[in-house]
């Protein structure tokens, strides 16, 4: 297998969380009444944000309409984009080292994430990710039929990077639902990060192919192939 791709997530996995993404959730649907505990998010990290809201209401019980699951997830927006506007947003260590290395050795990366672009677009302005190339080609939930794991968000890249041979890909992120994206659109290698939701031990259930500690453990990984 010879590398060509890299698909990152992003928050958590590629840039500095912090909590953000759950008290986003958890001021989301206590607007409506809906008081969460933290674990509750925990499970949905990385998924459509609207089929997080979904799947979180499900187990409340909650018989939401689409109009109101789109009315929490406005709010989720609202809270994420104020958030985001009002915090210094960093790359997680080896982060730029790690994309650096990708360019100067011809190799691609995209990014993928469960946001929409609305809210994507503030996170890399925030980055200075577009000025600086880093973000040729990202895909948002919104611009799909269907989030993680199903694969279409991977394919998408592919086409924007021009990538023909999803085995020659890798799938970088932090979440159960990015290991099952990554093995569900073939890609040739699947990579969990430990600096997003879950533990390396949690990380092991979902069998990635690896488990990182720190970005630039990828560039390894890498060169065992190329």
């Amino acid at each position: 297998m010879k590398v060509n791709a890299v698909f990152f997530d992003i928050a958590g996995t590629t840039v500095t969380d912090d909590g953000f993404v759950k008290v986003a959730f958890i001021n989301a649907f206590k607007a409506f009444g809906i008081a969460l505990k933290d674990e509750e998010t925990d499970s949905v990290m990385g998924f459509k944000k609207i089929e997080a809201i979904k799947i979180i209401a499900d187990e409340h019980g909650l018989s939401w309409n689409n109009q109101k699951l789109l009315e929490v997830h406005d709010r989720f927006t609202t809270e994420m984009k104020a958030v985001y506007a009002s915090v210094a947003l960093q790359p997680l260590p080896g982060v730029i080292e790690t994309f650096k290395w990708l360019q100067q050795h011809g190799i691609a990366f995209g990014f993928n994430t469960g946001f929409t672009r609305e809210i994507t677009d503030v996170v890399l302005a925030k980055l200075g990710w577009n000025q600086d190339n880093y973000a040729k080609a990202v895909v948002c939930s919104d611009e799909v039929i269907a989030g993680r794991p199903a694969p279409y968000m991977i394919q998408k890249l592919m086409d924007k990077l021009g990538i023909a041979n999803v085995a020659t890909c890798i799938k970088v992120g932090d979440t159960e639902v990015d290991v099952m994206e990554g093995k569900n659109a073939g890609c040739g290698k699947v990579v969990s990060v430990t600096t997003g939701t879950y533990s390396r031990a949690d990380l092991e259930q979902f069998k990635p192919d690896f488990i990182i500690d720190h970005m630039q453990e990828l560039v390894a990984i890498i060169e065992q192939y190329n």
